[in-house]
């Protein structure tokens, strides 16, 4: 395994400022930025004549930006260089203490201080504010082995003998467990209820089939890298399409086909299906200015010389964004004269929203406030009469809601060891062995064979529920009928039928964007669109009927209020802590629950995209998509903590709001336990379980990133985070190595070189066996790439390293193509420079070239990007072999099998490259050559350095000998071995 070690960081701190600052300065030179002449600030002026400021210190660190607004951000910095101080434009700021490299301690005041402990370079604690700490214990080898939470309860990681993962065991004593063939490749997943999910891949067929939980088949189909169909035995098929920048342009059912266009520069531009088609436009900044709806309903975005939004337009009407002048979002001003005032930190979030109608008449006023975790501790809803403490276990699991005017439980909460609720309000709570809810009181819940509810009880009465082999809701029995679900090909809603009543969904990405009902066949359409700021879940106004309606949500992404075009409230509901509606005033249909959700009136469930959420049982119907992430519930919401942490997709919860302190705490956390378990590319961490570039530079580099936003924050953060990459993904990756432009244009690049990665995302992912969507997560990035929901964000730490036997233990087609994805720059082009210098050498089997007489030749030329070793190293393994007499000897310095070779000695020869026929690359396991001992990183499992041959212009090269030995030494000086 190859990682950067601190140390190496450390030496490329000094000469890596100044060459980022040189390369910047170089890269901006047209985009109108003038340069001081000592180059202490750099000045950049737009077309509309707003100011961007960088300045450094004497030491070449960025130390102040300020913004065209005026806002001005200052990071301080150790005597090492190292950041210690980021200030916000209100004066708040996080405070960091490094030592050799390593972050020791965050903090946004006394109250709020987190403490990192390390032996041998690795974490082994985090402390949190009130001294209760998290644990990560090591085996011999430095790999995790065990996790003890706040709560000193432990999840355990075993591994083979040669590293790969065994099991995981919670802390309830059930566990995953990972079977692996002889060459080291995924076969099984064993469930902690014995269920399995088996792997093979079919190498000719260039198909990896699984056999799921419940005994069926499914299949992934590939073309070259990229997944060309996906097939469910007894279940539906999707087939996809790909343009030469292998960007999707058709995602088809059958049944619903979804097609997408682009434009010259890789923006989406369109995504079309049955119902309609949704368009979008963008900007010179490439950002989006235009949404059109399948209606035809325009929706435009405004946005500031800080590329904030501003404005909002939809229908003639425009909704006016307000800041302040420390950079927060200070009021929204709707068209029908209401108001919302808000009152925000930037190191806390939200803190009181107050909303008057134009004659200046209270609405609504809301209060919020935070414990020393940052989590929400005070919510009062003045109008709704709400005014309660929330309470926590020490894993920041809600235990209770009180009244703070009765002083009583009004929701109360326990749990097991692991983190499922055991008791809800007294009512005993009864999970199976894949944290399924099985009972609450005398409620019992029933499930098929992929974990899938097909029976409870609810408010609607008894519900029987069917699901279709890919674990989507295919239809439900009510009391009073039955309704039928269909969706698309990326796993999203389409339409709902009773076989009277229909409704018809379009969608832009992962959001619901229209919505068509007809109460029977033949009557008349009601339509509703529905209006979202760019990458959000929750929409801010729908329009029905040529009415517009603007909508309020909670800090929670709960919408509680609805106003209509005079400002009036024509809808007010207020929620239980898992998501139960009381109403307290309708004269409008509003499905929309906590964040994401959407309620389906015929069952009371929840629609949330991945998923079907159920309130009353405080759990999803199916199984997460994420199941193997060790900070799941399997099917829990949110991890049990709803106030602080949504679930928009209905797949893993993120922290909400602007938890500064927790992004950072949970990225060093996160980069121990991915390195663990083996996530998806874009969250592996090359982190401290391996001795590695920890979650933390990167953690810290991305909290200022953020706060500043554009290309300034991109490369503030990336300096002061790590200093030598890790952050903004793509992005700070290309920066370090001088090969993006750090301008508008530069970041669009990164951005598509982001969305392309993740297709080799969507292997790894399945080959994982993280499915249970039609797509599952391997295929719900790409979802989210295609509508642009996602894409404007390229904030996503991206990290070599740490991931070396996850790609070993994949099938050749699911490894990724490009190397650099797990592997530095820096080694790579030194292990390549060797080969270059002396040379490659080869074993070559004479009768394999030219058979026998009566033997018929198989090929005519070598396999591409042919396996060599190093030629010193060939040597030295030829000279221990004609020492000892042991081919063994041989077989195991090449990585060949023991007897491979045995018997063929006279047969053997050596090829040596002549100078100027080839040049080298780097192996990445796809190749014929690559055999089961094949390692990631150019090396044999005897430890000599290899790599494959190509063309001097770097593409593959046929090497073509037509069945005559001699024609090789066109390409090879060869020897006999004996």
């Amino acid at each position: 395994m190859f990682v950067v070690k601190n140390d190496q960081i450390e030496a490329f701190r000094a000469p890596m400022r100044e060459v980022a600052r040189d390369k910047l300065i170089a890269n901006l030179a047209d985009d109108n930025v003038q340069v001081s002449p000592d180059k202490k600030t750099l000045t950049q002026t737009d077309e509309a004549g707003n100011k961007t400021t960088l300045a450094y210190s004497e030491d070449i660190l960025p130390t102040t930006i300020i913004k065209p607004s005026g806002a001005r951000y200052q990071m301080g910095y150790d005597n090492d260089g190292r950041l210690s101080q980021f200030t916000y434009p209100d004066g708040a700021g996080l405070r960091f203490k490094f030592n050799e490299g390593q972050l020791q301690q965050v903090a946004a005041s006394p109250e709020k201080l987190y403490r990192f402990d390390y032996q041998q370079g690795r974490l082994t604690q985090v402390v949190f504010p009130g001294q209760k700490s998290q644990q990560f214990i090591y085996n011999e080898l430095g790999e995790l082995s065990a996790q003890i939470d706040r709560n000193g309860q432990i999840h355990r990681f075993s591994r083979t003998p040669n590293g790969q993962l065994r099991a995981i065991k919670d802390p309830l004593g059930r566990s995953v467990q990972f079977l692996y063939d002889e060459q080291g490749l995924l076969t099984d997943l064993v469930f902690p209820d014995q269920t399995r999910q088996s792997y093979l891949y079919d190498e000719d067929a260039d198909t990896l089939h699984l056999q799921l939980r419940d005994g069926k088949q499914f299949s992934q189909h590939y073309d070259g890298d990229l997944i060309s169909q996906l097939n469910w035995e007894q279940g539906p098929s999707v087939q996809f399409s790909y343009n030469e920048q292998n960007q999707p342009t058709l995602i088809d059912t059958g049944s619903n086909a979804v097609r997408y266009a682009y434009d010259e520069q890789n923006r989406l531009l369109s995504e079309a299906n049955s119902f309609g088609n949704t368009s979008f436009a963008y900007d010179k900044a490439s950002r989006v200015t235009q949404l059109t709806l399948p209606t035809g309903l325009v929706v435009g975005y405004l946005y500031d010389s800080d590329s904030r939004v501003v404005g909002l337009q939809v229908a003639g009407q425009t909704v006016q964004f307000i800041y302040s002048e420390q950079d927060l979002l200070a009021e929204i001003r709707y068209p029908n004269g209401v108001t919302e005032h808000h009152q925000r930190s930037h190191t806390e979030g939200l803190q009181h929203v107050r909303v008057e109608n134009a004659q200046g008449r209270l609405l609504s006023e809301q209060y919020y406030a935070y414990d020393s975790w940052d989590r929400l501790s005070r919510y009062q809803d003045v109008a709704s009469r709400q005014n309660v403490k929330l309470t926590y276990d020490d894993e920041s699991r809600l235990t209770g809601v009180i009244d703070t005017q009765t002083r009583q439980s009004t929701e109360r909460f326990s749990y097991d060891v692991k983190g499922n609720l055991n008791t809800i309000n007294g009512y005993p709570v009864v999970v199976g062995l894949m944290d399924e809810v099985q009972q609450i009181g005398r409620m019992s819940v029933r499930y098929d064979a992929l974990g899938n509810v097909v029976r409870l009880n609810g408010p609607k009465g008894k519900l029987y529920l069917s699901f279709a082999r890919n674990s989507t809701l295919t239809s439900v029995e009510t009391q009073m009928g039955t309704w039928r679900y269909e969706y698309d090909g990326i796993g999203r809603r389409i339409s709902k039928t009773n076989g009277t009543e229909k409704w018809l969904f379009s969608w832009a990405g992962s959001q619901l964007v229209t919505e068509t009902y007809q109460y029977e066949p033949g009557a008349p359409a009601i339509v509703r669109d529905y209006v979202y700021l760019p990458d959000s879940q929750v929409p801010v106004a729908f329009r029905e009927g040529n009415q517009l309606y603007w909508m309020q949500a909670d800090v929670r992404g709960a919408i509680t209020r609805v106003f209509n075009q005079e400002g009036q409230i024509v809808w007010h509901g207020s929620y239980s802590a898992f998501g139960e509606l009381t109403i307290h005033q309708t004269q409008i249909r509003q499905p929309w629950r906590l964040m994401g959700q959407y309620e389906d009136t015929e069952t009371g469930l929840y629609y949330n995209l991945a998923r079907y959420y159920c309130p009353w049982l405080t759990t999803y119907l199916s199984l997460d998509p994420e199941w193997l992430n060790p900070e799941t519930y399997y099917y829990g919401y949110a991890r049990n903590d709803p106030y602080n942490r949504a679930d928009p997709l209905g797949n893993i919860a993120p922290l909400l709001g602007v938890a500064l302190i927790g992004a950072v705490v949970g990225g060093v956390i996160s980069g121990v336990v991915k390195a663990a378990e083996g996530g998806s590319f874009r969250e592996v961490v090359g982190a401290a379980a391996h001795g590695a570039l920890s979650g933390a530079g990167a953690a810290v580099g991305g909290v200022i990133g953020f706060a500043v936003g554009g290309p300034w924050g991109a490369y503030a953060g990336m300096v002061a985070g790590t200093g030598a990459g890790g952050f903004l993904g793509s992005l700070a990756e290309q920066a370090i190595n001088g090969e993006i432009v750090l301008t508008k244009c530069g970041i669009q690049n990164a951005i598509q070189k982001a969305a392309g990665e993740a297709l080799e995302e969507m292997a790894y992912a399945a080959a994982l066996g993280l499915l249970g969507k039609v797509l599952g997560p391997a295929l719900r990035p790409l979802g989210r790439w295609v509508a642009g929901t996602g894409a404007g964000k390229a904030a996503v730490n991206m990290f070599r390293g740490a991931v070396a036997r996850v790609v070993k233990s994949l099938p050749k087609k699911l490894r990724p193509t490009d190397v650099r994805r797990y592997l530095p720059d820096k080694y790579i082009k030194e292990h390549l420079a060797k080969f270059e210098k002396e040379g490659g050498a080869a074993i070559f089997i004479k009768t394999d070239i030219e058979p026998p007489v009566g033997k018929i030749l198989k090929y005519k030329s070598l396999a591409p990007r042919k396996y060599v070793m190093l030629k010193s190293e060939m040597d030295d393994a030829i000279a221990k072999y004609k020492k000892s007499g042991r081919i063994e000897d041989l077989e195991d310095a090449l990585g060949y099998s023991r007897g491979d070779l045995a018997d063929k000695e006279k047969d053997i020869f050596i090829g040596r490259t002549k100078e100027g026929k080839f040049k080298f690359d780097m192996p990445n396991g796809k190749e014929a050559g690559a055999n089961k001992h094949w390692e990631p990183g150019g090396k044999t499992s005897g430890g000599k350095s290899e790599a494959v041959l190509v063309g001097n212009d770097g593409n593959p090269v046929n090497i073509e000998h037509g069945g005559k030995f001699e024609n090789l030494k066109n390409f090879f000086d060869l020897e006999p071995l004996n």
